[in-house]
């Protein structure tokens, strides 16, 4: 499960015991991620009122604990959730090294503003 919040992202991963030397027991794993500069529209300049976007500056938190395992298709895709525009039923995929298939689905999206409180 992956779950954005206004500007922090976690994701946690239960991992199935593996046939591997890295993954024999069953674990979850995290993975926290804070925004540095939260969205936001700055004008071109002075003179002309159209705007652009600020980048997102993504930074991992040195508590995580996630690490992928190409061999065996564990992947936790937190920064693609996070991107702008992302919507309901949006899907991504990776194939790992096994031929294993591994699939996130966005399957709820909050409304703009949701998370604010008055």
């Amino acid at each position: 499960m992956i779950m954005r919040i206004g500007s922090h992202c976690q994701g946690i991963i239960d991992i199935p015991p593996l046939p591997t030397p890295k993954l024999t027991d069953a674990l979850v794993q995290v993975e926290r991620w804070h925004l540095l500069n939260a969205p936001a529209s700055i004008p071109t300049s002075p003179t002309n009122p159209s705007t652009e976007s600020i980048e997102h500056n993504w930074q991992r938190d040195p508590s995580s604990d996630y690490a992928e395992d190409t061999t065996c298709g564990i992947w936790m895709p937190c920064l693609w959730v996070c991107e702008e525009g992302r919507g309901l039923g949006d899907v991504v995929e990776r194939v790992g090294e096994d031929g294993e298939v591994a699939r996130w689905r966005v399957v709820e999206v909050g409304e703009e503003g949701e998370d604010e409180r008055t």
